[in-house]
């Protein structure tokens, strides 16, 4: 493992590079040869003894160990994923500072956190300065946030990285990295599933972000095009509004419902469209509860529900106030700060 971590790392030598240490949940444990024989069974194994909680194992550590030193990688760093508390964050720490002496900043060394958890934002300033900087991992981000396992197919509606909570998450751990002049990526697959999260990411100021081979190039393009209309973390709400403003105006067209676009413009208007409509359904199903017909309007009705709700939602959203909210949280009085901030940060970060 140490050889093979090496080898990666100078292949890329003079760029940093990340490992992050391993967080298998224990139905993959299970499921490797031998793994039934040392893994208890869980009912949700996403909640379950995973990440940090399960300690990083000790040969894995010296062999990133071995890796940085003997073999030459002296570029690695390493990120701790799921980290739940500051308990298991100040005692990670500790532990391979004083264990493994891997201590941050020495040769160079710098120990990463996953933000990925509704703790790791709502203490985002405690936590970073535990660490070198943050890694959002949006899939877990999105499915603690949303209390949504993100392997029940059931309830894979809920799921969602455009969520105003997960934004708002997303936004503080970002900012506060801007706060301490710390590195901030982005390693879940928000970035390669919407193209506003793209956007959202970029404006707010993102270090980089990691996306999946087959949205790659257009992923480039789009924050390429967002960074060309200079829009700053003061214009990202009244941007994520007219985003999503659009896209419901197209489901619209797309979905039969393009002329009521030519009454309804606003998104305001819209809702008031919408909550008629959705009310007019409410009524015909209770007209045919316990009749033959009664399947046909549930399905109708739950289908409409699921195509609009949700657009609706957001395109109505006061994400102004998200935006501002999650700066707040993260220590800045106002925009201008957050500005300031952001330039100092990516000087000393070059």
């Amino acid at each position: 493992m140490a050889q093979n971590l090496a080898l990666f790392a100078m292949a890329f030598y003079g760029k940093p590079i990340t490992y992050r240490t391993t967080d298998f949940k224990s139905n993959e444990y299970r499921n490797l040869l031998g793994g039934s024989l040392f893994e208890h069974t869980e009912d949700n194994p996403m909640l379950g003894y995973r990440g940090v909680s399960r300690n990083i194992h000790d040969w894995e550590i010296e062999a990133f160990k071995l890796a940085r030193g003997v073999y030459g990688g002296s570029n690695l760093r390493m990120m701790l994923p799921f980290v739940r508390t500051l308990e298991e964050a100040r005692s990670m720490r500790s532990y391979l500072e004083q264990v493994h002496k891997l201590k941050s900043g020495q040769d160079g060394l710098k120990i990463i956190l996953m933000s990925e958890l509704p703790s790791n934002a709502i203490l985002a300033k405690q936590f970073i300065s535990e660490f070198d900087g943050f890694s959002i991992g949006s899939n877990d981000m999105t499915q603690m946030v949303l209390a949504t396992d993100r392997d029940n197919a059931r309830l894979s509606h809920i799921y969602d990285e455009e969520d105003p909570a997960v934004v708002w998450a997303i936004l503080v751990s970002i900012f506060t990295g801007q706060k301490y002049a710390k590195k901030v990526g982005f390693c879940g697959q928000g970035v390669s599933n919407s193209i506003i999260l793209r956007g959202l990411v970029a404006i707010a100021g993102i270090t980089s972000a990691s996306v999946v081979p087959d949205t790659y190039y257009r992923t480039v393009f789009d924050i390429a095009n967002v960074e060309a209309e200079n829009l700053t973390a003061a214009d990202l709400g009244k941007w994520l509004a007219a985003q999503h403003h659009k896209r419901l105006a197209d489901l619209m067209e797309k979905t039969g419902y393009g002329h009521i676009l030519k009454k309804y413009k606003e998104p305001q208007d819209i809702q008031e469209w919408y909550e008629g409509e959705l009310q007019r359904r409410h009524e015909q199903f209770r007209e045919h509860l316990d009749t033959p017909k009664e399947a046909f309007y549930r399905s109708e009705l739950q289908s409409f529900r699921s195509t609009f709700h949700k657009p609706v939602i957001y395109a109505t959203w006061n994400w102004d106030e998200t935006v501002e909210d999650a700066l707040h949280h993260s220590g800045f009085e106002n925009f201008d700060e957050q500005a300031k901030a952001l330039e100092y940060s990516r000087q000393v970060n070059d």
